[in-house]
């Protein structure tokens, strides 16, 4: 792998240098509001962590990557307020909107939902795979969620922890491999 992807750090008092791969950590700090059976671009609120650049630029929804090669992980909560018992379906992708591609499709969930008018469920849905790039490209954190047979009263992407401390409803953590 070319070092271009690895930094590089000594201790104090340390004979050798440690090797470790760049990273970015970006976040999302909106809900929300996600349509049922359609995919929803999840908000990219800001970055917690990104000193080598990795992330070229980052708008709302939208971060690019330069060329090279990528691990991304990428999580979304889910919340889902419906009208008695439902089955929840759940998926997220990494999408490339340069080439108007999927990137990485991400695991799909399934569950019932017990029947409920105050307590909703919430679920957690995950991509994670590698990307590589020849170029500056651009991509996207979709979520697609679907509620049978009663429907979705409410469905966000997410539900406040009431911590006090900031909400993440997104994260997503690129490494760079090449």
């Amino acid at each position: 792998m070319p070092s271009s992807a690895f930094g590089t750090a000594k201790a104090a008092g340390q004979g050798g240098a440690v090797v470790f791969p760049k990273f970015a950590i970006l976040y999302g700090s909106s809900a929300d509001g996600l349509s049922d059976s359609s995919w929803t671009t999840r908000t990219i609120t800001g970055k917690d962590y990104d000193p080598y650049t990795i992330v070229v630029t980052l708008t709302t929804s939208v971060f690019t990557l330069a060329a090279g090669t990528y691990l991304i992980d990428a999580t979304a909560q889910g919340f889902v307020g419906g009208n008695g018992a439902n089955t929840i379906k759940s998926q997220t992708r990494i999408r490339n909107t340069t080439d108007s591609t999927n990137a990485v499709l991400g695991t799909s969930n399934n569950f019932l939902s017990p029947t409920y008018t105050t307590n909703k469920p919430s679920h957690i849905s995950r991509s994670i795979g590698n990307v590589t790039t020849t170029k500056n490209t651009n991509f996207t954190f979709d979520h697609w969620i679907a509620v049978t047979p009663n429907g979705i009263i409410t469905a966000t992407g997410g539900a406040a922890s009431d911590a006090g401390i900031g909400d993440r409803y997104v994260k997503i953590i690129i490494t760079q491999v090449a």
